[in-house]
């Protein structure tokens, strides 16, 4: 959920699915607002397994584009030094924050990512689930990337396949025994959140990163085809439709194993047909570049408080419609923009400068 500041290599079309993700999230947490129903719950928590699977999807995806595209050149220590500076400093300062605003115990777990495995934790800053998730998957992707890098007969593109089919076999297959052992198991809890359980997703969309650096032309060309955008239709509708029957507590074994990868597939088809549509790259849009990359890079932030503040305010509502409570939500969204503006100038630009020189110092000067 990461992004950069240079505009001049930005792209309009993943900048503007970034923004749209967010504000999807927006919506399906808004259901803190809507107390006593449960019909709006069921339909925002379907939406919600897609959109987060989006930014899983996304990351992947421009992940494995750039190791693909470097080659020999990718360094696991200049990723990290980049992961580390654009991470860390703004998830630290949230966690701090949400213990002064709650006046609650900061559980010194939370600092290493490693809080959802200990769910009795999650609930300090509950969105951080898919960054523990998220960071996990690519240290336990570079674990094997540089292990296989030892092999006689393999360079860093075919370790970086390797691992990836790798991470994307060992998390479908504990997921399948997970679900098959378990009947009564919290799709939730016990398989959303867990990282080994969904390394999976993340190597599907680096899997779509290695086919576009391999095979540019027609990747663009299948993806602008009415034939794609059908697919990523059906396949944004059933993983919807799978999501309302898990949240309504009707759904197959089956469907747990398989609705991570589909919701998958069809977001990764969504960030393709955004980042590659003509429509993207006229000078309408092309114009409004540098507003659209700052929005996009509030994302970030902004997703790692606004659940907090919409819990807080939340509970100053009485009422049980969201036409009554839409000033509470507005004044939520409010705040948490206020908290992520503050965070990107006080502590985004800063970090970014200084992973900037780190880059330089260990021999990339590319950093952007």
């Amino acid at each position: 959920m990461t992004k950069n500041m240079n505009h001049s290599n930005r792209n309009v079309g993943l900048d503007l699915v970034r923004i749209l993700a967010m504000v999807f999230v927006f919506c399906c947490h808004a259901t803190v607002f809507r107390i006593g129903q449960v019909g709006p719950f069921v339909r925002e928590t379907a939406v919600g397994v897609p959109v987060v699977e989006l930014f899983f999807a996304l990351s992947g995806y421009l992940y494995g584009l750039s190791a693909f595209k470097k080659g020999d050149k990718f360094s696991v220590r200049n990723f990290y030094i980049n992961r580390v500076f654009r991470i860390l400093p703004v998830y630290y300062a949230a966690l701090i924050w949400t213990k002064m605003i709650n006046h609650n115990n900061l559980p010194p777990l939370l600092f290493t990512l490693l809080q959802n495995y200990r769910l009795d934790l999650m609930a300090f800053m509950p969105v951080t689930w898919s960054l523990c998730v998220e960071e996990w998957s690519y240290i336990i992707l570079a674990i094997l990337f540089l292990l296989l890098c030892f092999l006689p007969g393999f360079d860093k593109r075919k370790a970086m396949l390797s691992a990836t089919i790798l991470i994307i076999l060992i998390s479908l297959a504990l997921r399948i025994y997970t679900v098959m052992t378990h009947p009564e198991i919290q799709w939730d809890d016990e398989i959303r959140k867990q990282t080994l359980l969904r390394m999976d997703t993340f190597g599907i969309g680096i899997l779509a990163g290695f086919i576009e650096y391999k095979f540019p032309d027609r990747m663009k060309k299948w993806v602008l085809s009415p034939l794609f955008f059908i697919l990523t239709a059906g396949l944004l509708a059933l993983s919807l439709k799978m999501g309302q029957r898990i949240a309504m507590g009707v759904n197959t074994r089956l469907e747990l194993i398989v609705l991570f990868p589909v919701a998958t597939l069809g977001t990764l088809g969504l960030v393709l047909i955004f980042g590659k549509l003509p429509l993207f790259q006229m000078r309408f849009f092309q114009t409004l570049s540098k507003p659209i990359a700052f929005l996009s890079a509030l994302t970030y932030p902004l997703y790692l408080m606004h659940f907090q503040y919409f819990i807080n305010i939340s509970n100053y509502c009485a009422v049980n419609a969201i036409f009554e409570t839409r000033w509470y939500l507005i004044g939520a969204i409010a705040a948490a923009f206020a908290w992520a503006l503050a965070v990107h100038f006080i502590i985004e630009l800063p970090f970014n400068k200084l992973r900037k020189l780190a880059m330089e110092k260990f021999g990339d000067s590319r950093a952007k």
